[in-house]
């Protein structure tokens, strides 16, 4: 989990919820348009004590810097750049997030991302990610039965009728009837006897849903 975590992507709008939005009370003073060397004049918002975030990334605030009466330490310190050139931006959009983390990391800014704030854009970005899943997966099963037109489609019909009947062989119609279900049992079936899975649940559901329904015959 921990690497499917730090590889999730950071958008200049995800960094901005964490930093500019969570800490609009007290850490974020003003808007600025500032000129970045190689962007021109770009939107930026200051990050307290010494950044900058815009669009393009993270920056060293060096506006008003010479009259600050630095010592030569604290001017080394305050230019500080992971990149080596203070011009450059300390970390660009998009990244990652353990990208994020690890500049932000390596210029002592850790602070500036609240740990709940990081924790709940976290459980949002996995919700989300398992969602467009689920889509695609949907999507897939839709495709894999699109992409069989060299069956005529008497052809697909009868297979499909096989399929629901040797379904209805092993199963019962309550279970046919909800075919997300039925892909359950069916993988649990797989499993117990030790049978490789043809497909996952959602493209399984996907197909069983487009399956005629079986009458089984009356019994004499």
């Amino acid at each position: 989990m921990g690497s499917k975590i730090d590889g999730l992507q950071v958008s200049f709008l995800d960094a901005k919820e964490l930093m500019v939005d969570a800490h609009a009370d007290n850490l974020i003073t003003e808007q600025k348009q500032c000129t970045l060397q190689g962007y021109g004049k770009v939107d930026c918002w200051i990050l307290e004590p010494r950044f900058l975030i815009c669009i393009h990334g993270i920056f060293i605030d060096l506006s008003g810097i010479e009259g600050l009466g630095l010592t030569g330490g604290e001017y080394e310190e305050r230019l500080h750049c992971p990149r080596g050139d203070p011009i450059t931006p300390i970390v660009t959009f998009p990244c990652t997030l353990r990208e994020l983390k690890e500049s932000l990391e390596s210029v002592d800014a850790a602070e500036l991302i609240y740990p709940f704030d990081m924790a709940e854009w976290v459980g949002r970005k996995l919700g989300s990610s398992s969602q467009s899943a689920h889509e695609q997966d949907n999507a897939d099963s839709t495709r894999s039965l699109d992409e069989n037109e060299e069956l005529h489609p008497k052809r697909k019909d009868t297979c499909r009728s096989v399929i629901a009947t040797l379904l209805a062989m092993q199963y019962s119609t309550k279970e046919m009837e909800q075919p997300y279900k039925l892909a359950d049992q069916v993988l649990d079936d797989c499993q117990t006897q030790n049978i490789k899975a043809p497909a996952s649940r959602n493209t399984l559901g996907g197909l069983f849903k487009q399956l005629p329904l079986i009458q089984k015959a009356p019994l004499d």
